[in-house]
């Protein structure tokens, strides 16, 4: 029997359909459980790599059409094989795989990148709950994305259960997502001014209100943004 390293560099290419199963054979030895059952594992390996994929994107797979789609996934396990013990992180590298392609319109790729961040949200361990000192910050499952067109809206308007609905507009702006702490759904919030400086001053370990007073506001307006913020979700603790 070969060493376990020698096992791995054998077995990796078979599994990905890359190896013929006559070559691991020969290198490592017949399998005690036999060739046909042997053969069986590189096609699942591709099924799970295909089902990840289309669990992870429905919106973004349905408008592409399922044929067009089939074809996508094909040409994406083969440039992008798993390469991670999480199955699910399968998908992590098709929004950038998608806005390579010039066959793919961008605001496909950016629809994709919406639907990744919404189940990285969904998934994230960092916890959704006031810090033991209850300094006020923000919540740390927050991400900022920029897009080119107004694919949230889009969303929200359920367009994208109509194949034949109009592509979203060209708006370029900054969306903010994040777990809400109560229900733990995703929330997305279009970046304001307001929420740029308050961000940014509490990630700078600032104070926020003078950070607004800086900017030109007045502080008790500059409370009432950072309430309205708590109770959204996106910060947590107090001021």
């Amino acid at each position: 029997m070969s060493d376990l390293q020698t096992f791995f560099d054998e077995m990796r290419p078979f599994l990905l359909g890359a190896r013929e199963l006559d070559e691991v054979e020969s290198a490592l030895g017949e399998s005690p459980s036999g060739s046909e059952r042997m053969a069986f594992y590189p096609g699942l390996v591709a099924w799970g790599h295909a089902n990840f994929v289309e669990k992870l994107y429905p919106m973004t797979l349905a408008r592409l059409g399922e044929d067009r789609s089939d074809d996508l996934i094909e040409i994406y396990g083969e440039e992008h094989p798993p390469n991670h013990w999480e199955p699910n992180q399968v998908g992590a590298r098709f929004p950038a795989f998608l806005e390579s392609r010039p066959d793919v319109d961008d605001w496909i790729a950016e629809l994709a990148r919406y639907e990744w961040f919404e189940f990285v949200v969904y998934l994230d361990r960092n916890p959704t709950t006031p810090p033991p000192d209850g300094k006020l910050i923000v919540n740390p499952t927050l991400h900022a994305l920029p897009f080119r067109h107004d694919v949230p809206a889009w969303v929200a308007s359920e367009a994208c259960d109509n194949p034949e609905s109009t592509p979203p507009e060209i708006r370029e702006h900054f969306l903010v997502i994040y777990r809400q702490p109560e229900t733990h759904s995703c929330r997305f919030m279009e970046v304001t001014p307001w929420i740029q400086i308050v961000v940014t001053a509490l990630e700078a370990d600032r104070n926020p209100v003078e950070a607004a007073m800086e900017a030109g506001a007045p502080p008790d307006q500059a409370r009432e943004v950072i309430a309205d913020l708590r109770a959204r979700g996106l910060l947590l603790g107090d001021l």
